[in-house]
């Protein structure tokens, strides 16, 4: 898949599943998911529209479709996304999350084991913007290999955590012998305790099972422009600011937004701008917003729009940001 301007060179994960796409498509295309595929399933209408988020060989897209449910789906590999559409006679579209943009428009949302291949700092920008195209009520599951950390900033950022699928025996090649155990939607303390728990017993926390009741996780979209050529950068709440990077803007300008808080509310939030010098960046701006925000679904100007000016050229870059999804 050649890039388009502006996009981020191709990563070693995604060139990875180009070059061994066939590979990949032989390994998973039978993998028996009835079990997950049932009770995914059967939290949804009959006939209701399933995102596969990151769908590799088609397996679940062919079940879902076989069930009599409408699908979209996409994957970042152009390689496996020509598999899967061969395998399902469905249009597979190519995009990475970071091109997820669609809002409140389906009923469940698949994300088997594709978070994962991304970098712990981009989880939650993807989480959000997936969560986003979530109708009210509708369900979203995903699935990882291993556990690390990020899965407990994950599930303390979700309110309404509805299954926890725990694999209890992990290794290659071997069944997966998963049982469940239901937790109160609202309860984000007993949810912590009981992964904390898992992981002292040597589990591996493989899946969630989310309902999205109506609740919308907070999404600070700033549009950052500089030459003409207007950038979109969307980021979700993180726990922690400090792995979060910056964005290259043209060849002359940086930018970062931050965004600290769980789902549904903010801690607080801040900006940087830098101009790029031989020796390394330079910041020019560093803005703080602190609550409280407005609570609403809908975006509303966080910081107006601004203007800035570097270098002996008097470069310009100007962004303005908003906010979304906070609750009460």
């Amino acid at each position: 898949m050649a890039p388009n301007p502006g996009q981020r060179p191709m990563s070693a994960t995604l060139v990875y599943y180009n070059q061994n796409a066939q590979a990949f498509f032989a390994d998973t295309v039978d993998v028996d998911m009835s079990a997950l595929h049932d009770r995914f399933l059967a939290t949804l209408s009959a006939g209701g529209l399933v995102l596969d988020a990151g769908c590799g060989s088609g397996r679940d897209v062919r079940a879902f479709l076989e069930r009599d449910f409408r699908v979209c789906a996409f994957d970042a590999s152009s390689e496996l996304a020509q598999l899967a559409a061969t395998h399902t006679g469905l249009a597979v579209v190519i995009r990475t999350f970071a091109e997820v943009c669609e809002q409140s428009c389906y009923d469940g949302i698949w994300a088997c084991a594709s978070l994962l291949h991304l970098p712990e700092a981009d989880i939650p920008a993807a989480r959000a913007r997936l969560w986003a195209t979530l109708k009210p009520g509708g369900t979203f599951y995903m699935s990882f290999s291993q556990p690390t950390l990020q899965y407990c900033a994950i599930v303390e950022l979700w309110l309404f955590v509805d299954t926890m699928i725990v694999n209890t025996s992990p290794g290659p090649g071997r069944p997966v012998a998963s049982w469940r155990r239901r937790l109160n939607g609202s309860c984000r303390i007993r949810a912590m305790k009981y992964l904390r728990l898992s992981r002292l017993a040597g589990l591996t926390l493989t899946g969630l099972m989310l309902n999205h009741a109506a609740v919308a996780a907070p999404l600070l979209r700033c549009h950052v422009t500089y030459a003409g050529s207007t950038q979109t950068l969307e980021t979700g709440p993180v726990g922690d600011p400090y792995p979060v990077a910056s964005v290259a803007i043209g060849e002359r300008f940086r930018f970062k937004a931050v965004m600290v808080g769980t789902e549904g509310q903010v801690t607080y939030i801040k900006l940087y701008a830098y101009f790029e010098t031989p020796q390394q960046p330079l910041l020019i701006q560093a803005t703080n917003y602190l609550p409280p925000f407005a609570a609403t679904t809908t975006p509303y100007p966080l910081t107006g729009e601004q203007h800035l000016y570097a270098g002996t050229m008097e470069r310009e870059l100007l962004y303005h940001c908003t906010l979304e999804g906070v609750q009460p």
